[in-house]
């Protein structure tokens, strides 16, 4: 096949979901570029066009929405050059940008959570560009019912509409050879917050949570934060941080390749992800996959394949005091993060394989095509 991806060449979800293409079809990426963000490695196989915005703002949603036409042209173009067999874009704005090419080649839409899960609410333009790009698409993917039913209330069809899991790669994560003896004792604690540092993920309620932890409950301990954006916020955190008195308990590792992300897991004792909104995400997966606990928030995408207590702590969105109490209580009880340690690699090893999920969208973009 001939795979055409438009999607966001700055984010390493995307690199991983095109690597496994790029070892058996000819794949190309079109995406805006953007100069000042990190750089992400892809498959040396993806062939990338990066165009970069005709107006160039402080505003970059609205650079990319005053760019559309030029990008249709140049997307066009290529898939004429270039005899493209199927489109998949990921994410909104680029499946909103695919909606407005002039082909019958069939288009894949990959949503992704916080696009309709918050902003849709909101904003009268992120409803516009859903429901023209749910329009033209030919087939919908997501990682949970919870991101399904969200994309039907905003005009997707319930036919040709199937759950994709980003999978997790367990050749890359998995725990180390000591992973049957017990990982937390009663030595320093090695916390980390694998997620980016926006308000959305609610980072001033995990510092709030390890002041607690420090102050309260006197129990020593560290915490890596590796974000891939949202650095404009590392000041304000830092603030608080100082105010709180924990700053020489943390770590602002920040943007971290994705093949490092293994390294950070094992040396965790636990993960903390406690957003307002998400779907599926992989990075608590792949921290499970490397035996290393997680703390998530209670949101509904927990209703679907984790279990609170089994493989999983769920804490109470945004409230630190509960977030405090679930990490007080995963290090102190042995048994309790023996089994969601065991639990949760064992959940990830079933149901979240990449190859697994990836081998699914390859036969459902063949199915297309034919």
């Amino acid at each position: 096949m001939n795979i055409l991806y438009i999607a966001d060449s700055s984010s390493w979800h995307n690199a991983k979901w095109t690597e496994y293409f790029a070892e058996r079809h000819n794949v190309f990426l079109f995406s805006d570029y953007k100069d000042d963000y990190k750089p992400v490695k892809f498959h040396p196989a993806v062939n990338i066009i990066q165009i970069p915005p005709i107006i160039k703002t402080g505003n970059r949603h609205f650079n990319k929405l005053s760019s559309v036409f030029l990008y249709r042209s140049e997307i066009e173009s290529i898939i004429s050059k270039y005899n493209i067999d199927v489109i998949h874009s990921v994410a909104l704005y680029y499946a909103y940008l695919a909606s407005t090419l002039d082909t019958k080649i069939p288009i894949i839409y990959t949503q992704q959570g916080s696009e309709l899960l918050v902003r849709c609410k909101t904003s009268m333009v992120y409803r516009y560009m859903a429901k023209k790009a749910f329009s033209r698409a030919s087939m919908v993917t997501g990682d949970s019912l919870t991101i399904q039913r969200a994309g039907i209330k905003y005009g997707a069809s319930k036919n040709n509409n199937h759950i994709i899991q980003n999978g997790v790669d367990t050749k890359k994560f998995f725990p180390s050879k000591n992973f049957n003896s017990q990982k937390l004792n009663n030595r320093l604690v090695r916390l980390c917050s694998p997620r980016a540092i926006t308000d959305l993920y609610n980072i001033d309620i995990i510092l709030n949570a390890l002041s607690i932890l420090d102050k309260e409950y006197e129990i020593d301990f560290t915490c890596d934060f590796t974000f891939g954006f949202g650095d404009e916020n590392l000041q304000k955190y830092k603030d608080l941080a100082s105010k709180l008195g924990i700053s020489d308990k943390l770590n602002w590792i920040g943007y971290v390749d994705h093949s490092e992300m293994p390294a950070i897991f094992e040396s965790a004792d636990i993960s903390i992800s406690v957003p307002s909104s998400d779907s599926s995400p992989r990075s608590v997966y792949e921290s499970m996959a490397c035996g290393t606990p997680v703390i998530v928030s209670n949101l509904p995408w927990t209703n679907e394949n984790v279990t609170n207590l089994k493989d999983i702590l769920i804490s109470e969105v945004q409230s630190s005091q509960d977030l405090a109490c679930k990490l007080v209580q995963l290090i102190n009880d042995s048994d309790l993060y023996k089994n969601i340690r065991f639990n949760g690699l064992n959940l990830v090893n079933n149901k979240f394989s990449y190859c697994v999920e990836m081998n699914k969208m390859e036969k459902l973009m063949q199915g297309l095509i034919e």
